[in-house]
């Protein structure tokens, strides 16, 4: 086209380096710009593994799992990756919430993979304080199985709750293994102990409107806890 000569046509091309042979590891991050190259790479690393969409019925997200799964272990890997409503277990997928829509797809994803699962746009359509949450309670679940997930995102915000054993940047085309760090962001101790009285264990009726560091520690306690849902019992509070 336009008598352009095959020969200098603009071609992209990456040499990347990711180690990650060289040690145990749970939790990966790809992570870099949209247009980066980030998809192409992880199909190339991991052929075969790259989850990109599923196909959904008209039924609840519940009837969409793997047949022989028993309804046991499909709410106990919902409730994993942070899904623990009843309700969103029941509704028809396309009625689910951006964030609620992610975590069941992560909860299939989980169900007909085994060992390694590589997740394209991670929490790409999140309302990003969500995608925190997600990030943390899908880690957790993942880390608790003794599985392995790359998440394949432009969103660099998902690092700390993410708590990746590894980091690939496509852009700066460097790559990091790291450690497990403690939760971001705890709040004083004293502060969590005064959001608990008046948010945690009083009911909504009663509890007054969080000031915006009570908000900040209530945020900060959704992720806290956000797998330990059980079904039938809410999720309880924790101590400070």
């Amino acid at each position: 086209m336009f008598d352009v000569p095959l020969e200098e046509k603009l071609t992209n091309s990456w040499s990347a380096v990711l180690p990650v042979e060289e040690r145990r590891w749970n939790v990966g991050l790809l992570v870099g710009p949209s247009g980066a190259g980030k998809t192409t790479l992880a199909r190339a690393l991991w052929p075969g593994r790259l989850v990109e969409a599923h196909a959904w019925g008209d039924r609840a997200p519940v009837d969409d799992f793997p047949k022989g799964m028993s309804i046991k272990d499909i709410v106990g890997l919902l409730t994993a990756v942070g899904l623990s409503s009843p309700p969103a277990w029941l509704r028809p997928y396309k009625t689910l919430s951006n964030g609620e829509a992610s975590r069941a797809s992560m909860a299939r994803a989980l169900a007909e993979q085994d060992g390694l699962v590589v997740v394209d746009k991670f929490t790409s359509v999140m309302d990003r304080q969500v995608a925190k949450v997600a990030s943390h309670a899908v880690a957790k679940a993942v880390r608790r199985s003794g599985r392995q997930l790359v998440a394949v995102t432009c969103h660099y915000d998902v690092f700390d709750w993410l708590q990746p054993d590894w980091v690939y940047d496509v852009a700066a085309g460097s790559f990091a293994w790291r450690r497990v760090q403690p939760r971001p962001g705890r709040p004083d101790p004293k502060l969590l102990r005064r959001v608990l009285r008046k948010h945690g264990f009083l009911p909504e009726e009663r509890q007054p409107e969080p000031d915006p560091q009570a908000e900040s520690a209530l945020r900060w306690l959704e992720a806290a806890f956000a797998t330990d849902a059980r079904v039938g019992d809410p999720p309880r509070p924790r101590g400070a």
